[in-house]
């Protein structure tokens, strides 16, 4: 915030500017901007201090949150802008009116203000909801809808083209684009075994207002978006208020959606179908599936080698070759690290002292490669850290292998890559011969290992 800028009328006028965090170790920083009017003064712009500095540059790093991090931070700012994320400063009866800049990315002071193509947002609260463009929204949804307009105001050049997206947002809540995406989430107890099942269940938009949800194999039932929202909110934010959704059981969701009483043969049918979407299950098949798309999509970069007690990815960067494995070893870091990467450098490209330190066996966890054999080092683990603690281990290992198809462009990203890549390879980054070894080798060691419980030597 950069303070009241004009009074008029009992118009109090504010420029505002967010930034857009990014999942990368870039220095070059992003901003979204907007001229905000209220008609009230806004004290807390002045006195936020700990929260807000002068340039309105507030970052929260979200650890564990089950929504989009990025979208997450840019609402918490922007809730702060405007006042609504604490109880103090949420006023009533307040009328806000938003000119987002579309497409400004020098967002100094007199830009701000001065920029021509804008895009006009008003916001009324009435307690306990408030108004956005007619539309009356819940204040979540509001700042989830604001969060991706500004998000979105950054990469467009046209207000037309904001203006729709936004409307597209107001028309489908943000649980309801969710479900489509990623099924909706629902949990129950099960009476035999007395532990808890947490499930996924396909949901499809069959109107403008309406949705239908397999709840049995081959059974589904309409739900309006509404009620769609309220579900969601109950089983994957953990919400609490809704009496017609906390607590129920299989069979009382069969009630609740289709009005009736299942019969005994219905609600077997329905709990084992239950139990084979289970959402662990649906999370690790679905990431297995993309990892071996990788290596359909880039047969000579990617390769997946497997034996009986480990899981090996194998890629091929431009500057050097990479190795994730599972991260069986350290337990503490599991959430955000499920896999370790390596990195293969050459003897060749090594420092006289670090090839005298160069052991004659390199380790890769449990496994022993030859150094002399490969001709050169693994280094690692690197600490590469995923933004979500919930992503599995098979999302882990092609997150990190797309990325280092490009390792050049990764050096500059991801910040701890840099100290395991010798001075050499970095000042000659257009003219070296990659960092290469023989997969062959590598592959024909890692299948041989283990053998009979004894370690095979190449």
């Amino acid at each position: 915030m950069y303070g009241v800028v004009k009074v008029n009328d009992e118009e109090f006028t504010y420029l505002c500017r967010v930034q857009i965090p990014q999942a990368s170790d870039l220095k070059t920083k992003q901003f979204a901007s907007f001229v905000l009017t209220a008609n009230k003064r806004l004290y807390h712009m002045r006195r936020e201090r700990p929260y807000v500095n002068n340039f309105s540059e507030t970052l929260e790093r979200i650890h564990g949150d089950k929504d989009d991090p990025v979208i997450k931070n840019i609402s918490i700012c922007a809730g702060k802008c405007l006042g609504i994320y604490h109880s103090r400063h949420a006023y009533d009866n307040i009328k806000y009116v938003l000119r987002i800049n579309v497409g400004l990315k020098d967002t100094s002071l007199n830009n701000v203000e001065e920029h021509e193509n804008k895009m006009i947002l008003i916001l009324e609260r009435k307690k306990p909801f408030y108004i956005l463009l007619g539309h009356r929204i819940t204040k979540k949804n509001l700042m989830n809808t604001l969060s991706r307009i500004l998000y979105k105001s950054l990469y467009v050049d046209s207000v037309e083209e904001l203006t729709a997206y936004a409307f597209k947002l107001l028309n489908r809540p943000e649980n309801v684009n969710y479900v489509l995406e990623n099924r909706a989430p629902f949990h129950f107890m099960d009476s035999k075994y007395r532990n808890k099942i947490n499930v996924r269940l396909n949901v499809n938009l069959i109107d403008h207002d309406t949705a239908a949800m397999e709840i049995s194999d081959g059974v589904w039932a309409k739900i309006k978006l509404d009620d769609l929202d309220t579900f969601v909110n109950t089983f994957h934010h953990n919400k609490r208020r809704s009496k017609r959704w906390r607590y129920i059981s299989p069979r009382k969701l069969w009630i609740n959606l289709m009005g009736e009483e299942p019969t005994d043969s219905q609600l077997k049918l329905m709990i084992n179908f239950l139990k084979q979407n289970r959402t662990q299950d649906i999370v690790e098949n679905r990431a297995k599936e993309l990892m071996q798309s990788l290596t359909v999509k880039y047969p000579d970069r990617i390769k997946i080698l497997e034996n009986s007690k480990n899981t090996i990815m194998l890629v091929r960067g431009k500057i050097c070759d990479w190795v994730i494995h599972e991260n069986k070893e350290n337990k503490r870091r599991s959430n955000i690290q499920k896999v370790s990467t390596y990195v293969f450098i050459r003897k060749s490209l090594m420092d006289e002292e670090q090839r005298e330190r160069v052991l004659d066996t390199s380790k890769i966890g449990e496994l022993g490669f030859s150094t002399q054999v490969l001709d050169g080092d693994f280094r690692g683990p690197i600490c590469i850290d995923n933004i979500h603690t919930n992503s599995s281990t098979g999302d882990q290992f092609a997150a990190r292998a797309l990325a280092l198809l490009n390792d050049k462009l990764m050096l500059d990203r991801v910040y701890t890559i840099k100290k395991y890549i010798p001075s050499k390879v970095l000042n000659n980054l257009d003219i070296i011969k990659p960092s290469h070894f023989d997969w062959d080798i590598f592959e024909r060691f890692f299948v041989e290992k283990h053998t009979d419980g004894e370690e095979d030597e190449v």
